[in-house]
């Protein structure tokens, strides 16, 4: 998981460095993660391997990143939406585009995620991580009779 993790934010580095010479220069990189998302541990390893600086700013919704990021905040060099917020973000001209698919790891970026619909060329983003929220339950704990709806 920390290599993968590790390798993201080397492949964002590779955009950071193509779109914007002046500040990789400058060995720091502004990301906006998610709260509890990534580890300030691995943070500090990555720079203390690369010498490159990561600033870390958190966010609880897409809806507060997106406002943010809307209002011309952040300056960050690496945002990590969700897909649906991404497709808004690629329709508002809120990106810069990169070359996902000449980072080195996307050889390994299986179907469906090489080309999903919010980002079909991979223009704008590379995937971070996937999952999903779902509920299991033991039916027969519950009363005789209950429904459950499954919308």
């Amino acid at each position: 998981m920390h290599r993968r993790i590790f390798g993201l934010l080397t492949a964002c580095l590779v955009s950071l460095a193509l779109h914007a010479p002046a500040r990789a220069q400058t060995k720091e990189l502004f990301l906006y993660n998610w709260s509890n998302y990534m580890s300030l541990a691995l943070l500090a390893r990555f720079t203390a391997e690369t010498g490159i600086k990561v600033t870390l700013d958190t966010y609880d919704s897409n809806e507060t990143m997106l406002a943010k990021i809307q209002a011309g905040g952040g300056g960050y060099d690496v945002v990590v939406p969700t897909g649906p917020t991404l497709a808004t973000m690629i329709r508002d001209s809120l990106l810069l585009k990169i070359d996902a698919g000449s980072f080195a790891n996307f050889k390994n970026v299986r179907k469906p995620f090489d080309h999903p619909d919010y980002d079909p060329d991979r223009a704008y983003s590379v995937p971070y991580m996937w999952g999903m929220t779902a509920i299991a339950y033991y039916s027969a704990k519950l009363p005789a009779g209950t429904k459950l709806d499954s919308s």
